[in-house]
């Protein structure tokens, strides 16, 4: 068969999952199920899986096998996100959310804004402590708080993070690298920091550009923010890549994040629009909020503090990476799972 054809072939059950969700309008979970059923017929008759592939274990348990190990892969995806969904619940159920919402309508009334804080330096922070799909869970819902789409929220907050993802996780993408280079953790990060600093303002010029767009009926919508978003690459990507350039892969995008959102947050109580007091948001109200926002921020400093123990402190990391646990089934198909 053509590499081509191969190719094409290959690609058919991503087509029927993309045709049926936006063409049918079915549920992620009913599409998943015809594509599984799409990838066995192109697995057996497309590529002779169970026949010329793993034919000595027949169709059956070559099939088994392989779902065996894509359901235990998705699992180890999905426990991520189940702990930062139920962060989220958590944040909801106490008010926190409101909390946060109070505290961003105090620096600005512009969602456009509201929304930089969080898909930009939100979802990057997250990135840079956790990645794995982790900024997009919890950045999402409070992007719909603010008034976008569901659907806006989510691609606002896929495009945001993807600036830090080479960083994400405390630098674990850049293991890999080293492993099969052999080259030095920090030439590695210098050269990626480099590229990701020249071209890492496109993405956020394309983030708030489909955040003007979803909200192009309200007024804020008519004000231009590109001066502030010019500002909030710089604030991020200067300090990531002085990071990548200096200090080495673990800490570009989460100290890009904090730092760069720090000092955004402070330049724009001095110099951002004072819409704040038009929405009935004082001073003295957000000043008093202070200890409500600790509150509600606390799951996420204890998530940092977690994250920053178990990735930097050597004892704790080797201690956590001796323990694993892995299967093997039909001596054909396996899986492992590391506790960090």
């Amino acid at each position: 068969m053509h590499p081509t054809a191969e190719a094409a072939l290959a690609g058919m059950p991503l087509l029927a999952i993309l045709v049926i969700m936006l063409g049918f309008r079915w549920s992620a979970a009913r599409a998943g199920v015809i594509g599984l059923l799409v990838t066995i017929v192109v697995a057996w008759w497309g590529f002779g899986f169970g026949r010329g592939v793993y034919g000595e274990m027949g169709r059956l348990h070559a099939t088994a096998g392989a779902v065996a190990e894509a359901v235990f892969t998705a699992a180890t995806i999905l426990w991520i996100l189940l702990a930062a969904l139920g962060i989220h619940h958590l944040q909801l159920q106490t008010g926190a959310v409101d909390s946060v919402k109070r505290t961003l309508a105090s620096l600005t009334q512009d969602p456009r804004i509201a929304g930089l804080l969080i898909f930009w330096f939100f979802a990057l922070f997250v990135e840079g402590l956790a990645g794995f799909g982790t900024p997009v869970a919890l950045t999402a819902p409070l992007l719909v708080s603010l008034g976008f789409r569901p659907v806006d929220a989510v691609a606002l907050a896929l495009i945001g993070h993807s600036v830090g993802v080479s960083f994400g996780a405390v630098g674990t993408p850049i293991l890999p690298q080293i492993a099969s280079t052999g080259l030095d953790g920090l030439a590695l990060a210098r050269a990626t920091g480099l590229y990701h600093a020249l071209l890492g303002w496109i993405m956020l010029a394309i983030a708030m550009a489909m955040a003007t767009t979803a909200l192009k009926d309200g007024q804020d919508a008519r004000r231009s923010v590109w001066g502030w978003t010019a500002l909030a690459a710089a604030c991020f990507l200067l300090p990531y890549f002085v990071i990548s350039r200096w200090i080495g892969p673990e800490l570009p995008t989460l100290g890009g994040a904090l730092f760069g959102g720090l000092g955004f947050v402070a330049l724009l109580r001095l110099a951002g629009p004072k819409d704040g007091a038009a929405a009935g948001v004082s001073a003295e109200s957000a000043h008093g909020d202070t200890p409500s926002l600790v509150r509600a921020t606390a799951p996420y400093w204890v998530l940092v503090s977690l994250i920053l123990l178990t990735r930097l402190v050597a004892p704790v990391r080797d201690v956590l990476r001796s323990f694993a646990w892995e299967w093997v089934l039909l001596d054909g198909f396996q899986g492992r799972i590391e506790f960090l």
